[in-house]
């Protein structure tokens, strides 16, 4: 039975891990020995957990802008014509 990946507690972002990821392959020429087999699994456990750390991360809160639809215009209008 193969030993279980030690949970990853990076900070890296999962794009600079993608690239160590990338980097591994081309380094291989796409043959990954056992040793570069070990470390691929730990880069791809990292890149997991970053890739759920950056989703479950809050959205940057977006400033609301009031959006014109002319009613207000329209009923100043309305009440203008009235008096």
């Amino acid at each position: 039975m193969p030993p279980k990946p030690e949970p990853c507690r990076s900070v890296r972002s999962a794009d600079v891990v993608n690239d160590q990821i990338r980097a591994l392959w081309a380094r291989a020429g796409g043959r990954l020995g056992t040793e570069q087999r070990r470390e691929y699994e730990r880069l791809i456990a990292e890149w997991a957990a970053a890739v759920r750390r950056e989703s479950a991360a809050p959205a940057p809160a977006r400033r609301r802008t009031p959006r014109s639809t002319g009613h207000s215009r329209r009923a100043a209008d309305a009440a203008a014509v009235r008096r």
